[in-house]
């Protein structure tokens, strides 16, 4: 165990090729909504924030599981696409999107403030 923790620690000194990204931060299999046999949505944005990304990534690959880990390369030209579409939309305004204000007060209230 020794050994692994030295190369652990040696991984995480060595520098980062990006930026930090937003990321969902909780891509486990109960926050991940299909259609068939594609992904339709993610749900719990509370651990949305700048961070790596390769986070998302890796949790994705893990809850997809082995089987499906294997794309035909029309697959892979199509979630690239998707990716670099993803990567060019503008922020959204809060106004625009309805649940934040909801979003906002659950996460800012305490037991002892009043609702609404």
């Amino acid at each position: 165990m020794p050994q692994v923790r030295r190369m652990w620690g040696r991984f995480r000194e060595l520098p980062r090729e990006s930026d930090d990204v937003m990321s969902h931060g909780d891509l486990i299999p109960g926050n991940v909504l299909v259609s068939g046999d594609r992904l339709s949505g993610v749900l719990d944005g509370g651990s949305f924030g700048p961070a790596d990304p390769a986070l998302d990534l890796v949790a994705a690959w893990r809850a997809v599981g082995r089987r499906r880990r294997t794309a035909s390369p029309e697959e892979y030209a199509a979630a690239k696409a998707a990716e670099a579409a993803y990567e060019t939309m503008p922020p959204r305004p809060a106004e625009e999107m309805p649940i934040a204000p909801v979003h906002a007060e659950l996460h800012t209230r305490t037991p002892d403030t009043p609702a609404g």
